[in-house]
């Protein structure tokens, strides 16, 4: 059973939450178990809450979640990493956490169409959105991902602000129809990350009549290409996004689930300037059970 799974999931989740901030390993590969800590970083809370927790919002355990994501937050904004030193407030992290938290209902004592204002006037001199509010504070080079262009889009949607991301958008969809997003970006290695981000675009009908077609001919054709616990998910949740089914995928993710209730370790984001990935079992649990709750 479905449920079964999902439960014995949740179980593992609320065994290895600390009060709503789960813990994240850095690895020299996106599947290896390490006893390198990262950090303390947001971004795996952020996903576990995003993916997996949001469809139990009653628990005691979500509600933890979204009270740490809250207390990570300086009026809406975001860093992925707690000590702010090492890397600046980035769009990338602010718009999952702002969008995870408008789906849960919760609604924040600051103005988010404020904050999605800020986001879309960070551009560069080609008019994409940048990944770092303040880069000069770290003396570090700003950057755009399209992968993260795609989940930043998301959230300003949310915020009706599509107009003012005309140049973003069709930045994204180009990385689509060309398929350089094979070759992953720079802080998200694996191709089907950018396909889910750009899932998410679905919820509104202009995205879904733009780019409907080409993401369920793409993801179709990676269906079967790898076996990641990650990947898999995401495809089946892609899927069943375009009202589609993917079940061999689904009953081999079902297949991956450990003793534990967890799925297998693997990471969905890297540095973008040394090696390193950062690595949870937390992470692909969540988006198990997505998928495994996704209709």
């Amino acid at each position: 059973m479905i449920e079964d799974h999902v439960k014995k999931g949740l179980d593992f989740l609320e065994t290895t939450s600390n009060n709503g901030f789960y813990e994240c390993c850095i690895s020299s590969a996106r599947d290896k178990e390490s006893l390198v800590i990262s950090p303390k970083e947001i971004g795996t809370s952020l996903l576990v809450l995003g993916t997996g927790l949001k469809f139990f919002n009653w628990k005691s355990l979500t509600k933890k979640s979204i009270n740490y994501i809250n207390s990570q937050l300086e009026e809406g904004i975001a860093h992925f990493f707690e000590d702010e030193k090492l890397l600046p407030s980035d769009t990338d992290t602010t718009s999952w956490a702002l969008s995870t938290l408008v789906k849960l209902n919760q609604t924040p004592d600051y103005d988010i169409r404020n904050i999605a204002n800020k986001i879309v006037s960070n551009v560069n001199k080609n008019g994409l959105i940048n990944i770092y509010f303040n880069p000069d504070k770290t003396s570090r080079e700003n950057r755009v991902d399209y992968v993260a262009l795609a989940n930043i889009l998301h959230f300003v949607n949310l915020c009706k602000k599509r107009d003012e991301t005309k140049i973003s958008e069709e930045f994204v969809f180009e990385k689509l129809k060309s398929q350089d997003y094979l070759e992953g970006s720079r802080y998200y290695h694996s191709p089907e990350t950018f396909l889910y981000f750009t899932s998410r675009l679905l919820e509104f009908s202009e995205f879904r009549s733009k780019f409907g077609d080409l993401l369920y001919e793409e993801t179709k054709s990676r269906i079967g290409t790898t076996d990641f616990p990650l990947d898999l998910a995401m495809r089946v949740t892609i899927m069943n996004r375009l009202h589609s089914k993917n079940k061999d995928e689904l009953d081999k993710l079902i297949s991956l689930q450990e003793p534990s209730g967890s799925w297998p370790t693997d990471s969905i984001y890297r540095y973008g300037s040394k090696d390193g990935y950062f690595t949870s079992k937390n992470i692909s649990t969540a988006f198990a059970i997505e998928s495994l709750m996704s209709k």
